[in-house]
């Protein structure tokens, strides 16, 4: 059994440009994280507590594209094809 599925998930590949566009969305998130959360600290240095009560929505609202952006993604990724070829009969 084991020989089985290793010999499936040793022919499994993901093709270049999905690793590449998933790569580019989680430095879209990292990038927004980095912006809002100077804009929180600056805000906050500045105005006080009232900057931060204003702020605090736009961060929520970027916590969830940045959970959201990198995932819409994932139906994109092809279904494992398994190369019959290197499988061996179970008995």
């Amino acid at each position: 059994m084991a020989r089985t599925w290793w010999g499936a998930w040793r022919n499994f590949r993901i093709p270049a440009e999905h690793v590449a566009n998933v790569e580019a969305d989680l430095r879209f998130a990292s990038g927004l994280n980095w912006w809002v959360t100077t804009l929180l600290f600056i805000g906050v240095l500045t105005w006080g507590t009232e900057a931060f009560l204003l702020l605090l929505p736009i961060s929520l609202v970027s916590t969830v594209v940045q959970v959201w952006y990198p995932m819409r993604r994932v139906g994109q990724f092809p279904v494992i094809e398994i190369d019959r070829s290197s499988l061996r009969p179970y008995n």
